[in-house]
């Protein structure tokens, strides 16, 4: 028998609360520090992010529209089973700076797993080939007051103005139909110069 103790390596961890904040504050940071590619002379604003209202066909923010699941602007989707395209988009030059750090996901009591979206695929290219990066249901955390599951990404992904955006969602393998659930971006905003924002200060 060797005497040479066990040893086990990991590399990742279940999330916590903590987590989840401190990765939506790190995206904010993020879009922040990119102030100057939509205002010169650094005068931003955080606005909600609407899914149809900016992204959807003719949207605010978007010069191209591939695909947009969406339904409405409470961030309410159709999830299909096998894959889902929900956006494929192209940011318009100089409109505004996102930073996804993940995604809440609605959850579904009547799925084995509670959840009907078991990954969440971001690519940088309306076309998704560049993949750059994944979140998975088993590395979510359910909040017990709240029927949404968190997924985070590895690190956020940053999406510059002019920039493109794709994400695509894999559902659970039991999903029978087409069925509507919430899928939002974390955190729920974005990153525009204060001149386009409305905000009156």
């Amino acid at each position: 028998m060797s005497n040479v103790p066990e040893k086990a390596f990991g590399n990742f961890q279940m999330p916590t609360i903590d987590d989840i904040r401190k990765a939506i504050w790190g995206a904010v940071s993020l879009m922040m520090a990119n102030c100057g590619a939509v205002d010169p002379s650094g005068q931003c604003a955080l606005i909600p992010t609407n899914p149809v209202t900016n992204f959807g066909a003719n949207g605010l923010l978007v010069s191209q529209v591939n695909a947009n699941n969406y339904q409405n602007d409470n961030w309410l989707a159709s999830v299909s089973p096998g894959s889902t395209t929900l956006l494929s988009i192209s940011v318009k030059p100089g409109a505004a700076v996102m930073a996804i750090a993940g995604f809440a996901v609605e959850t579904d009591p009547t799925l084995r797993t509670g959840l009907p979206v078991s990954r969440v695929d971001v690519f940088s290219d309306m076309a998704m080939q560049n993949m750059v990066a994944s979140a998975y249901s088993y590395m979510s955390l359910t909040h017990i007051d709240y029927p949404l599951a968190y997924f985070l990404l590895p690190k956020p992904v940053v999406v510059p103005p002019g920039g493109q955006l794709a994400v695509r969602l894999v559902s659970d393998a039991r999903l029978p139909a087409t069925s509507s659930y919430v899928v939002m971006m974390l955190p729920p905003v974005v990153l525009v110069s204060q001149s386009n924002s409305g905000y009156q200060p």
